[in-house]
């Protein structure tokens, strides 16, 4: 990647001769589009005037899990008045990038009562916590270490709530595969 960035001569000259070198040449072109985080991210709650990136970001990642064949939020949910609902009630937040809105995610505070009887898994019933829902990052994004850093956001806010504990679920992943970049 250095070698990349500062002398792109010598990167263009480079020949790859096996199998890894190969896969390393095609990550960091993969990355050569990605956007960088440069400057110290910020989080606050999200406004109303947010919805439009919002929705856009939801719709990125929509995208992004069909391809995947996942099944989750392929239907109305999350729309724009669950995001609006959670703004009221002062849950919602976006990730920033200086102007740009690079993520969004809830933490709630409230009790659910769908999250009584898991029966697949298991949470400590006794600690109190906060659950984090309806997390996204902007799709230009994906890869830069942004998921990570709304992460540590989302923990603060629990933190805040006077929680030390952050649950959150997800639907089965089936024949998918996380990669460690």
């Amino acid at each position: 990647r250095r070698t990349c960035e500062r002398r792109p001569d010598l990167f263009a000259a480079f020949r790859a001769e096996n199998d890894e070198d190969r896969r390393l040449i095609e990550e960091l072109r993969k990355q050569e589009g990605r956007p960088r985080i440069t400057k110290e991210l910020a989080c606050r709650p999200a406004k109303e005037e947010d919805l439009p990136v919002i929705l856009s970001i939801v719709d990125e990642a929509r995208a992004f899990l069909k391809e995947k064949r996942i099944d989750q939020w392929q239907g109305a949910y999350p729309e724009e008045r669950d995001f609006l609902r959670d703004m009221l009630r002062g849950e919602c937040h976006v990730v920033l990038h200086g102007d740009e809105i690079t993520a969004v995610f809830t933490v709630s505070s409230a009790h659910e009562p769908e999250y009584d009887d898991i029966r697949d898994g298991k949470w400590t019933p006794d600690l109190e916590a906060c659950v984090l829902h309806r997390c996204a990052v902007r799709a230009r994004w994906a890869g830069t270490g942004m998921s990570d850093r709304m992460l540590r956001f989302a923990e603060k806010c629990s933190l805040e709530n006077g929680r030390r504990c952050l649950r959150t679920d997800s639907q089965p992943l089936r024949d998918f595969t996380l990669t460690q970049l």
